[in-house]
């Protein structure tokens, strides 16, 4: 028999935008599953999810920052195009891919339907300088009520269950899939010196201050690095220090094309976190078949196998992330063999993996 999954994602653009079409066309290949995808109608990839086979359905939210509270007068609308999008798919169960701000307002539609929900949980707790931690108790509250709780990491999970011990026979802790881009293999012993990308929006968690001083404390040491920095956020006192290591800097947001341009310049991708759930910039680098510098936070050490798919600094501080791009800069050979690593792997983090564990999970 069927399931017959929806998987729904409100937001418009960005990581979860890729991953919902990435996502979508898994689970087109996998048999027994009848999947339908809603989507807002502005999504970015929605013409691309448009063409995949499948339902699809495209509910018309709010476009603009405030529309949460400006545009409240089109909750009845949504809840009324939700219900019938679940009702035509005769929905088994909807998979919330990301809240939406409006979530805690529409999770009780799946089951006027007679459908199970499941909902992923990125993060658990808000992380430091992302003004969008102010919604995540709120958020997560109407995932917790949710039939199923996904998450993307054993980390996330055990803060979850540590938290809420009644909830741990509803948890499910995963994975987080690469972000598979068509970027050229990097050439084997690239001369020159080593070109590292900083990519991702720029919060203050995610620790570009300590890259920064690292990147320092690496030239004052004659380590030969090329810099990039790519994404939007306030760099501002940043500006001087990236300006002397010489960085290309691209500090906006990125379309699809200028992120492939740029991770096809790189030999190895940085997150170099103050904090952490996991990370989608690693999923990025693997998914362009770079290996990753990360910090020991977090879940950063369950996607970064140490060594072989990239480097987890002893600290989260300038001194030790300093001492993995010397150790790398040195060594071109130890990061080809961990490219390799990360190419060869890629089907074991794949989305196509990551649907079938999902689906597997939901059928328990």
């Amino acid at each position: 028999m069927s399931s017959r999954i929806v998987l729904q994602y409100l937001g418009r653009r960005g990581a979860m935008a890729r991953f919902t079409f990435d996502f979508a066309r898994a689970m087109a290949k996998i048999d027994a599953v009848e999947c339908t995808v809603i989507i807002a109608r502005d999504n970015a990839f929605a013409e691309a999810i448009a063409a995949l086979p499948g339902r699809l359905a495209a509910v018309e939210l709010f476009r603009h920052d405030g529309g949460a509270v400006l545009e409240a007068w089109r909750l009845g609308a949504v809840r009324r195009a939700l219900e019938d999008a679940y009702r035509s798919a005769r929905a088994d169960i909807v998979v919330e891919l990301m809240p939406h701000v409006w979530s805690p307002l529409l999770d009780d539609l799946p089951a006027r339907v007679g459908a199970r929900r499941a909902a992923i949980i990125h993060d658990w707790r808000g992380h430091p300088g992302d003004i969008t931690a102010l919604a995540t108790p709120w958020l997560n509250r109407s995932a917790l009520r949710a039939d199923r709780i996904v998450t993307l990491s054993q980390a996330v999970a055990g803060q979850i269950a540590a938290d809420r011990r009644d909830l741990a026979d509803r948890i499910v802790a995963l994975f987080h899939p690469d972000f598979p881009r068509a970027i050229a293999p990097r050439a084997a012993g690239v001369e020159g010196p080593m070109r590292v990308l900083f990519i991702g929006r720029l919060h203050a968690y995610k620790g570009l201050d300590l890259f920064v001083e690292a990147a320092e404390r690496a030239a004052k040491r004659g380590v030969p690095l090329a810099i990039e920095v790519a994404g939007a956020g306030d760099i501002a006192r940043l500006r001087r220090g990236l300006s002397a290591l010489g960085a290309r800097v691209t500090n906006r947001w990125l379309s699809e094309a200028e992120i492939d341009a740029a991770l096809a310049r790189c030999d190895v991708v940085a997150a170099t976190y103050r904090e952490a759930s996991q990370s989608g910039v690693v999923a990025l680098a693997f998914g362009a078949g770079r290996a990753a510098i990360v910090t020991p936070v977090g879940a950063l050490p369950e996607q970064v196998k140490h060594g072989h798919t990239g480097f987890v600094a002893a600290r989260a501080d300038a001194e030790a992330i300093c001492e993995v791009l010397a150790a790398l800069a040195a060594d071109r050979a130890l990061l080809s063999m961990m490219e390799a690593n990360v190419q060869r792997e890629a089907p074991s983090r794949s989305m196509a993996t990551f649907a079938r564990a999902l689906v597997a999970a939901l059928r328990c």
